[in-house]
């Protein structure tokens, strides 16, 4: 099963009101956790389980669209929009 990972990292002063917009994703996305850098405050990391290529695809699209419904998270991010990384990965087969 696939996972794609998203990570970024989000200004100080946006902190209370990425809570706020990420915590309301995770609702409406049950496949979807969210993490904080233990030790990198500020730096987050959304694992997605379970997505096609195609899926992926979409995502990718959708999270970089400043006028998608993900697109709030651009002005919270330090860098904005450009400094998001999404990747996918697949899992290694046991031979």
């Amino acid at each position: 099963m696939n996972k794609a990972f998203v990570e970024y990292r989000i200004q100080p002063e946006y902190r209370n009101d990425y809570f706020s917009f990420i915590r309301a994703r995770l609702e409406q996305h049950s496949n979807m956790e969210a993490y904080e850098g233990a030790d990198q405050p500020g730096l987050f990391v959304e694992v997605w389980d379970g997505l096609t290529e195609e899926q992926f695809r979409e995502l990718q699209t959708v999270r970089r669209d400043p006028y998608s419904s993900w697109g709030e998270l651009d002005r919270f991010m330090a860098g904005g929009l450009q400094k998001l990384n999404i990747w996918l990965f697949s899992p290694i087969q046991k031979e």
